[in-house]
């Protein structure tokens, strides 16, 4: 089956400049005329505001759709990687590979420390994405603190400087990685509902509308 975006837009775009820094390009010719040829002989999906990535994360974590059947997400796009079931990207997998619930959270929270500049959302600044991997994994956050200078032409003064502690929630390393760039929580969690490909639970399907992610939401479906 296919996932196809609104041609008319995103939410995303109504949350910041979402993918605002990609250049200008030509689309394929006769694009929507194969998605239409598609769509008539296969089962295709689209929805308002939403992205083929979004649905198809939707897809893949709603328990009673298909039920009985093994789903596999097919995508070139890294970011699909922040949905748990089994991924297939045909340009460097031989085979389906299973991304665990805890793989994707910390997928998902990587991105939101390191950013997605082409996509229009920046991160939290000096942070790349190997080290944003490495804090989710270790379990630790960054702090700032007053070192007092023991030799040299300035010994005796101080100056901050950051070291990395134990943490046992992802999104306080999130947050974490903000503070030190004198960010709020508010810039942190805009970056976040810009990274979250949307599950099941981020969608109102009767309603056909995105419900925003929060790290409360998260908490409280990580308890149930």
């Amino acid at each position: 089956m296919f996932c196809w975006s609104d041609p008319s837009g995103y939410f995303r775009n109504e949350l910041g400049d979402y993918k605002g820094g990609r250049k200008e390009s030509i689309r394929p010719l006769c694009l929507e005329d194969i998605k239409e040829g598609l769509a008539e002989h296969y089962e295709s999906f689209m929805r308002p505001k939403l992205e083929g990535d979004d649905i198809i994360g939707i897809l893949m974590t709603e328990p009673r759709y298909k039920q009985g059947y093994e789903k596999i997400a097919v995508s070139i796009d890294k970011d699909i990687q922040t949905i748990p079931g089994l991924f297939f990207n045909p340009d460097k997998d031989a085979s389906p590979r299973l991304i665990t619930e805890q793989d994707a959270d910390n997928f998902f929270y990587a991105q939101c420390i390191a950013g997605d500049i082409t996509d229009g959302y920046f991160g939290a600044p000096n942070f790349g994405m190997g080290t944003a991997q490495r804090l989710l994994k270790e379990m630790k956050k960054v702090e700032l603190y007053e070192h007092t200078l023991t030799r040299g032409k300035r010994k005796g003064e101080t100056e901050l400087r950051r070291r990395e502690v134990s943490c046992g929630d992802p999104w306080e390393i999130v947050l974490s990685t903000y503070s030190v760039n004198n960010l709020s929580e508010e810039v942190a969690l805009l970056n976040a509902r810009m990274a979250r490909i949307l599950r099941a639970s981020d969608w109102d399907n009767e309603k056909k509308e995105v419900i925003l992610w929060t790290p409360q939401k998260q908490k409280e479906e990580k308890a149930a």
